[in-house]
């Protein structure tokens, strides 16, 4: 047996040097594969964690423009009162000088109708009620039109708050779980996304109240900008439009896209207009919108600067003036293609007085209705979740942009 050991002794050796190699490879193979599936798993449950808070960021800013477009589309109905001119159009047809209130409201076509078979009556009455059907015409365009831009700004600026506040709370929450797995520490400059500068709640929470708060300007100044705007354009194409005439839904669809060029481009219409002024103030007033919103202590932080300077990057760039002008097609692809369409029933002409009173009920539709069907066709745009999704996932923000947010 002793014979037979030394004389197979180096082939024991190397079987056992061997054996193991082969079990310590064995091993580092194991422990690498296990390394490599948990890190995949990590990597899948971190992706399901970002969606799931992409997701939910999306509809909370769904939410957030719900509550915020009644008091924006009462204000625009407000300053653009169509049933009042119906009203008093309708009072001079009875030869009263009141105006029969609520029954107006609620037939809005009746009063248009039998304002316009007393066009033609007298002299001096005959001016009057032209003018009052002119100011009928421009208002009630104006009106819809102005609805359609101020959702669609409330829309794409809240999803940029929304998704900014949304990916630096999810930044917070990693780091938050690093560090207390005893991982190398991460550390953000002041022009990180969360933009608090510490992981203390309080003061993220006070930055997100101060930043929200900003979207008071657009409810309560920065609309009437659109509403002049938009009543600009509506005047200077729709001016020597009568509302005795007969028109075709193809000349209603020619006129609504040239009055969209001369709201959407400046100039000779190479360049998009910019919004941002609609949306966000001038550096000097962004202290008193903070005031005005009740937020804060008037002075705008350098971590809230550096949110609104990117806010002013996003709102002023072309991406967004795109994503306006898509708003606008399916807002006007539900008033032309289907109110106005089912208005014609068939017919190849219809009056302007008689095209009037669908706008004015859809403004009521667009601006109070819940759900409201607008609001539905723009969150189902791929481009602005697409959007969404980039601000939410671009964790490198370069420096604040000089003069952003000012007009």
């Amino acid at each position: 047996m002793r014979d037979f050991l030394r004389r197979h002794k180096r082939k024991f050796i190397t079987a056992s040097v061997v054996t193991a190699g082969l079990y310590y490879a064995y091993s580092y193979a194991t422990s690498r594969l296990r390394d490599i599936s948990d890190r995949a798993t990590d990597e899948r449950t971190a992706k399901d964690n970002l969606k799931r808070r992409f997701k939910q960021n999306q509809q909370d800013a769904t939410f957030n423009v719900i509550a915020f477009m009644p008091e924006l589309s009462e204000k625009i109905l407000e300053a653009l009162k169509v049933e009042s001119i119906t009203a008093e159009l309708q009072a001079q047809k009875q030869g009263r000088s009141t105006t029969t209130g609520g029954s107006l409201a609620e037939d809005d076509t009746a009063s248009m109708r039998s304002g316009y078979s007393e066009i033609t009556h007298s002299t001096l009455g005959r001016r009057s009620k032209l003018e009052l059907w002119n100011d009928v015409k421009i208002t009630s365009i104006t009106r819809i039109f102005s609805l359609y831009y101020c959702i669609a700004l409330l829309v794409l600026f809240t999803r940029i708050q929304l998704n900014l506040i949304g990916r630096g709370n999810y930044v917070a929450s990693v780091m938050s779980i690093v560090d207390e797995e005893g991982e190398a520490k991460i550390t953000l400059s002041d022009e990180s996304v969360d933009g608090s500068g510490a992981n203390n709640n309080n003061n993220n929470n006070a930055l997100t109240r101060e930043y929200m708060t900003f979207t008071w300007f657009l409810l309560n100044r920065g609309w009437s900008g659109v509403v002049d705007r938009v009543k600009g354009a509506v005047e200077e194409v729709f001016s020597r439009l009568e509302v005795r005439e007969d028109i075709t839904l193809s000349q209603i669809r020619l006129l609504t896209s040239r009055v969209r060029s001369v709201i959407e481009f400046n100039g000779s219409g190479d360049d998009h207009y910019d919004w941002l002024p609609h949306v966000l103030p001038p550096r000097d007033q962004e202290a008193g919108v903070l005031q005005e919103g009740g937020s804060g202590t008037g002075s705008v932080s350098p971590d809230l600067r550096a949110l609104l300077d990117e806010s002013a990057r996003e709102m002023g760039s072309q991406e967004s003036a795109l994503l306006i002008s898509r708003c606008l097609d399916l807002g006007l692809a539900q008033l032309l293609e289907v109110k106005l369409k089912a208005a014609f029933n068939g017919r190849d002409k219809m009056r302007v007085a008689n095209v009037l009173p669908v706008m004015t009920r859809e403004a009521h539709v667009v601006g109070n209705q819940q759900p409201n069907e607008y609001l539905q066709s723009i969150n189902a745009i791929s481009e602005l979740d697409g959007f969404s999704a980039r601000l939410f996932t671009s964790f490198e923000v370069g420096p604040p942009m000089d003069g952003a947010g000012c007009m």
